[in-house]
């Protein structure tokens, strides 16, 4: 059955979406169908969204101007559910996961057409690098013009991204494509990006002990950020003892050494993870609470350890 539309101007019909019969046009009409996975017939052949402004007009020839206008919209929903539509026929199949068609976040919604492109290269091959550039081009005004994106919080999506990106590296190459555009020189929208996912990624790192397989995965994305020297002086921009003060964060102890500010800083906080636990989430075997134990504490508790390994 096909759901509710408020933008339904009539009974269930199907929209001629061109006059144009083209293998280009084509191909356009199939960006739009299973990349985008939008439509613009009320009885769509499988599960898509349902744009309503582009429905009203219908351009004579579709081709990247359609797209541009497609994504204008569908960018601009912020309840893309309400305007699905399920395929009439019970024997139709769900070709795509409803939680992918439905997707309101801006930049994950942009990384999944990327993906989705990539997934049908060879069968876009003569708009691949066009429509490629859009996807990329519209992720970078979103990171330049936030506000366009009401509630969207566009640093915690880029981040989600980069978690993601572990074990797929489309999303990746997508993130790098937006990297490489905007990085060289470094814009001040991306600073402005970077230095708000390093402060959400030094949050997630804190409470972590060194056996956290997520440990892994926050070390293993600046290892991958690595690549741009632009990046990398933000890290240590925010890692310098002497920004710890700002830190949303603040050792128990407070900054009374450099070692301690340090401590309380992105790159310090992974670098100060005890491996002393002989289990994840276990008491310390020697070191009750080392972050808090006095200088003198310490040093007798590891010459009693030393001394326990020479006896054994």
């Amino acid at each position: 059955s096909t759901t509710s539309n408020s933008f339904s101007t009539s009974s269930s019909k199907v929209v001629s979406t061109s006059n144009d019969s083209s293998p280009t046009s084509n191909i356009y009409k199939d960006i739009f169908d299973y990349v985008l996975l939008c439509t613009i017939d009320e009885q769509p052949s499988s599960s898509l969204i349902y744009l309503a402004e582009l429905a009203a007009c219908v351009p004579q020839t579709l081709d990247k101007n359609f797209i541009d206008q497609a994504l204008f919209e569908r960018l601009r929903m912020t309840d893309s559910a309400s305007q699905l539509l399920m395929p009439a026929t019970k024997n139709s199949t769900v070709k795509n996961d409803l939680n992918s068609i439905t997707e309101n976040r801006c930049l994950h919604y942009l990384a999944g057409c990327y993906q989705r492109l990539l997934r049908q290269r060879d069968h876009f091959k003569l708009i691949f690098d066009d429509i490629r550039k859009l996807f990329i081009d519209l992720s970078k005004t979103a990171i330049s013009l936030p506000d366009l994106y009401e509630g969207q919080d566009l640093s915690k999506q880029w981040l989600e991204l980069l978690i993601d990106g572990q074990e797929n590296s489309q999303i990746y190459e997508f993130i790098d494509c937006v990297n490489n555009d905007s990085l060289s020189p470094l814009t001040d929208e991306m600073e402005s990006l970077y230095t708000s996912v390093f402060r959400h990624m030094y949050k997630m790192i804190q409470p972590l002990d060194y056996f956290s397989t997520e440990l892994i995965a926050y070390t293993g994305i600046l290892t991958h950020l690595s690549k741009w020297p632009a990046l990398v002086r933000i890290i240590f921009r925010l890692s310098h003892p002497k920004t710890a003060s700002n830190r949303p964060v603040q050792n128990p102890r407070g900054a009374a050494t450099n070692g301690r500010a340090y401590e309380d800083t992105l790159v310090g906080s992974l670098l100060s993870k005890s491996c002393l636990p002989s289990q994840p989430e276990k008491p310390y075997l020697f070191f009750e609470k080392p972050k808090v134990m006095s200088e003198r504490d310490v040093e007798l508790t590891a010459n009693s350890m030393w001394q326990v390994s020479v006896m054994n």
